[in-house]
């Protein structure tokens, strides 16, 4: 027996406004959930409404206020089901359905205006709570045709985590690394990340006390600590000098520099991990001093842009490096001439990004330099470190020196704009002439050394790692593909172990190399796009949600897996969800996994 649950019912506990009792109604739709308790199908009918509204604040978010609410599709209700009832089938554990979020400006919402109308079977309970704390309320819908939820209290808190999204929020952090061994302090030594060996290689830079000579020493950072190389072979002592890794001849470059024994240099090096080897060609650019050098590993060449010759003057030119040869470039449009700029890949946009020593920034794309026109910008600055974060498709910053002495700011480039980054914790101190790589292995951009220009003059020896909360992964086209990861500092990697297939079982996996958890979930539902960022208390971490959650499933184990059973129906043929799992650890907090975004193949 069906029991309709009545507007009036709704409309007294406030899930319903009186105003919203006039909205108009798309037909009833069935949605079928599973079996009860004594074996008789059972289903859940939806009546759509065709305009929706969200109001309610959350803690800090500001008045009330009505605005457009965001709504997950009805096929995507529909999907979510067939997911929960495949769920509870195959595995005997229970599920809970969630009624959609909304998001507006101010921040995130539990909507209270119901939008749709629910025929339920008699077994089924409806559960209203709700935590005027934070400003929020909800309604749910608990399976007791399918044994009840033991849980549900803990799940309630899932939702909560929503009341705890900062719209001002610490968006990374820097780190200071206590290595066993360090290199000598030192200012403008070179460094680039050869991802064959997992290493940052380093080499130069000024000494101490006003640069009274250069270092010409080999090190390497492998994530933990600094190791020092001694190769047969080296290149002369020098700083201010150029290094890329050339990923495609497995070698690392380097260009140019100065000392104060030889003046200003124009010989090529290349180290391939055991030493170094001068290539001499037979073309090469003219000797210079703090040359912009960038791998383009679309193109299978290094780039070098800019610098300066005190006898000469900036330079304004385009060279690349092939492995043989240099060659000149000859682009219709160029950036002025300059020197102290920085030169990075972007490896999802295949562009070559200059910033600095202007406010002005510049893009190689091979043939031609594009100068952007972004909302905003760093100031101006030279000798700063900029390195790309392929695991989040961003360019990063850090520092310099300009008219009124160093600087230490961090921003972020995302292709289209320049961020300047809300920083939590301790930070470098400002300086200039940094070394700074991306290290792929860790996923942390490294910061080593520098230069101090106003007085006390300095030069540092400290290891620095920035670890960043935006997210920002490049398109995808797979079955599977991540979105983010749930924690700043990385979290737990959240896999599709199947296809996801009509008429097959599809798996997701994750696995906690943390304390054992007290129990595993997963959200199923929409991409929230931009995802919400949330703040402990409650979770282990700064941490970020993916997923606008219909289902949430549950399952016990280590590593833990979620399977469902995708019914044969073509309907479901690129249909979307987005999946993102989570363990409530023994210290008490949530630990999220990356998000997943699922299409749905034949």
């Amino acid at each position: 027996m069906e029991v309709l649950v009545e507007r009036e019912r709704l409309r007294r506990s406030q899930a319903l406004q009186p105003a919203d009792m006039l909205l108009p109604t798309a037909p009833l739709e069935e949605l079928p959930i599973g079996t009860d308790a004594g074996g008789h199908a059972g289903s859940i009918r939806v009546r759509r409404r065709l305009r929706s509204v969200a109001r309610g604040t959350v803690a800090g978010a500001g008045p009330t206020q009505e605005t457009p609410g965001v709504r997950p599709p009805f096929q995507l209700w529909r999907m979510a089901t067939w997911f929960a009832r495949s769920w509870e089938r195959g595995s005997g554990q229970r599920w809970r359905l969630m009624f959609p979020w909304t998001w507006r400006p101010g921040g995130p919402t539990i909507d209270p205006c119901l939008p749709v109308d629910i025929e339920c079977p008699a077994s089924w309970a409806v559960d209203r709570r709700s935590s005027p704390a934070h400003g929020w309320s909800r309604l749910n819908w608990e399976g007791r045709a399918m044994g009840g939820f033991s849980k549900a209290s803990k799940l309630l808190a899932v939702a909560g985590l929503i009341s705890m999204a900062s719209i001002a929020f610490p968006q990374g952090e820097w780190r200071e690394r206590t290595p066993t061994n360090r290199p000598p302090a030192r200012g403008g030594p070179g460094a680039a990340y050869d991802s064959l060996r997992g290493v940052i290689v380093m080499f130069g830079g000024c000494m101490p006390n006003g640069c009274p000579s250069s270092y010409a020493d080999t090190w390497e950072w492998d994530g933990t600590d600094w190791t020092q190389r001694f190769p047969p072979t080296s290149p002369p002592l020098r700083s201010s000098h150029g290094m890329a890794y050339d990923s495609l001849r497995r070698k690392t470059v380097l260009y140019g520099g100065s000392n104060r024994n030889s003046g200003v240099l124009g010989d090529t090096w290349e180290w391939d991990g055991s030493n170094w080897t001068q290539r001499l060609s037979a073309n090469s650019p003219p000797r210079r001093a703090y040359p912009g050098l960038a791998y383009d590993q679309a193109r299978g060449v290094t780039v070098l842009f800019g610098g300066n010759d005190p006898a000469s003057g900036l330079y304004g030119d385009t060279w690349e490096w092939n492995g043989i040869d240099w060659v000149r470039r000859n682009p219709a449009t160029s950036p002025p001439p300059r020197t102290v700029n920085g030169l990075a890949y972007d490896v999802g946009r295949r562009r070559v990004l200059l910033h600095g020593p202007f406010a002005d920034t510049w893009e190689w794309d091979g043939t031609n330099w594009t100068q952007r026109t972004p909302a905003t910008s760093p100031p101006q600055r030279g000798g700063h470190g900029l390195a790309y974060d392929s695991t989040r498709n961003r360019t990063v910053l850090f520092g310099g020196e300009n008219a009124g002495g160093e600087v230490g700011d961090t921003w972020e480039w995302d292709g289209n704009n320049w961020f300047q980054q809300a920083l939590s914790g301790p930070l470098p101190p400002p300086r200039g002439s940094v070394a700074m790589a991306f290290h792929g292995r860790t996923n942390k951009t490294i910061l080593f050394g520098g230069h101090k220009p106003t007085l006390p003059q300095r030069e540092y020896d400290d290891t620095w790692e920035y670890a960043s909360c935006i997210q920002s992964p490049p398109p995808c086209s797979q079955p599977c593909c991540s979105v983010g990861a749930g924690h700043c500092a990385g979290g737990l990697v959240l896999s599709c172990t199947t296809a996801p297939s009509i008429g097959t079982t599809f798996c997701l996996s994750f696995t906690n190399p943390g304390p054992s958890a007290r129990y595993n979930l997963l959200l199923v539902g929409q991409r929230l796009d931009p995802a919400i960022v949330l703040n402990p208390p409650g979770l282990c971490s700064i941490a970020f949600l993916y997923s606008y959650p219909i289902v949430i499933l549950e399952a016990a184990g280590n590593p833990v897996t979620f399977c469902v059973a995708l019914p044969s129906e073509s309907v479901l043929v690129g249909q979307r969800l987005l999946l993102q799992g989570g363990s409530f650890e023994i210290p008490g907090c949530f630990t999220l996994t990356d998000g997943v975004l699922v299409t749905i193949q034949r």
